[in-house]
């Protein structure tokens, strides 16, 4: 596996990047898994 070509993902809000809380848990762990971290600036 390849590094990611960075470290985070800053968003507005995290209702506005996903709209269930099942999206939400599959996402934030497939990117952990890949090394980037979600950020939200709310």
């Amino acid at each position: 596996m390849r590094p990611a070509p960075f470290g985070f993902i800053i968003v507005h809000s995290f209702s506005r990047f996903f709209r269930d809380q099942f999206q939400f848990e599959f996402y934030v762990r497939k990117l952990a898994k890949n090394g980037v971290r979600l950020v939200s600036i709310t």
